[in-house]
C-alpha cells in the first residue's frame, strides 16, 4: 500500500521530529534502535536501519515503539505518538467523534468535512427523536412504598 501525499507529509514530519529529539539526546541510530528494543522487553536491538526509516519517514513505528522512544528520549507521553493518532496507555483523553475524524491522517480534508457534516446530522437527528419521545411518554409511575406486596399478573 502506498501511503497518500497527506500520510506521507506526516511520516516525514514525524521522522524529523523523532531524528531532531535523538540529535538533542546525543543518541546515535544504533543507541535508539537498542534504547527502544530495551523498553519494550525485545531479546535484540532493533536494525539500525529501521530507525533510518523512521527519520526519513519510509515508515513509522509501531505504537509500541513510539511510546518507548518518547520514553527514551525523555518526552511527555504522547507527544510523538498523538500525530499519528496514537495515545499512551496512561492518557486519559476524551476524543470527540470531531476529533478523532480530525486526526484521521488517511482522510482529505475533504473526506473529514463531508464525514463531521454527517455526524452533526445523525447527532441532531437522535436528539430530535429524545425530544419528541419525551413528550409522547407516559409520566413514569411513583416508586411502591417498601414493604408493599408485590403485583401478581399484567400490569
Amino acid at each position: 500500500m502506498v501511503p497518500s501525499m497527506d500520510t506521507q507529509a506526516t511520516w516525514k514530519a514525524l521522522g524529523a521530529a523523532m531524528r531532531e529529539a535523538a540529535t538533542n539526546a546525543d543518541m546515535t541510530q544504533d543507541e535508539v534502535a537498542a534504547g527502544v528494543a530495551r523498553i519494550i522487553g525485545r531479546d535484540r536491538p532493533f536494525d539500525q536501519a529501521l530507525v533510518s526509516k523512521w527519520y526519513r519517514g519510509i515508515s513509522i513505528p509501531l505504537p509500541d515503539q513510539l511510546i518507548a522512544f518518547e520514553q527514551l528520549i525523555g518526552a511527555e507521553p504522547g507527544s510523538y505518538t498523538r500525530h499519528l493518532g496514537y495515545l499512551p496507555a496512561t492518557a486519559v483523553a476524551t476524543l470527540t467523534v470531531p476529533d478523532a475524524i480530525a486526526a484521521d491522517i488517511q482522510l482529505t480534508p475533504q473526506q473529514k468535512a463531508l464525514l463531521t457534516g454527517q455526524w452533526e446530522t445523525e447527532v441532531e437527528k437522535t436528539l430530535a427523536r429524545r425530544r419528541a419521545r419525551a413528550l409522547t411518554d407516559p409520566a413514569p409511575r411513583p416508586p411502591r412504598p417498601s414493604g408493599a406486596a408485590p403485583r401478581r399478573g399484567p400490569r
